[in-house]
């Protein structure tokens, strides 16, 4: 069977970008229940998550990108964390189950800086502007947050091109 990639790019500090994980989830089990999503956004201050995006890079290299990924969205459009608070981000990732003491570690340096811009440049040459964004296979990108519905379409046309 051959494979599909898709890549989503996504900040943390887009409010956009946690319905947009939801829906996609939505669209990947084709259900049309509630998102269950809180938002607190009188609460949310923009900062800059380059940090935030080098701890997710280690986190998914111990298995745990998911957890780390959904506590730090939640935490931020939910409760107002401050994701460039570097104490914030430690115990956010320890409630993912991320030691906190590794957190720490990396935080005092620049580890997976290189990988955070990588990911950056990556969604240069695709053309991402904003996010959400999803690239599925080698389909023009598709932005915002969209319904589970086109998501899955959009997963449906890229099968067909991979599968022939």
């Amino acid at each position: 069977m051959p494979d599909l990639t898709v890549h989503i790019w996504f900040d943390f500090v887009c409010p956009w970008c946690h319905l947009g994980k939801r829906r996609w989830e939505a669209a990947l089990t084709a259900l049309a229940a509630e998102l269950g999503l809180a938002y607190r956004l009188d609460q949310a201050r923009p900062v800059n998550s380059f940090d935030a995006h080098r701890l997710l890079h280690a986190a998914a290299g111990r298995g745990l990108g998911d957890q780390v990924r959904e506590r730090l969205l939640l935490a931020y459009t939910g409760e107002g964390a401050d994701l460039a608070d570097h104490t914030a981000l430690a115990a956010l990732a320890q409630e993912a189950g991320f030691p906190a003491g590794a957190a720490r570690e990396l935080l005092r340096g620049d580890a997976y800086g290189d990988a955070v811009r990588a990911d950056e440049d990556e969604a240069h040459r695709r053309g991402v502007r904003g996010v959400p964004s999803f690239a599925i296979a080698d389909r023009p990108v598709v932005a915002g947050a969209q319904s589970p519905d086109l998501l899955l379409e959009e997963l449906r046309l890229a099968w067909r091109g991979v599968a022939g």
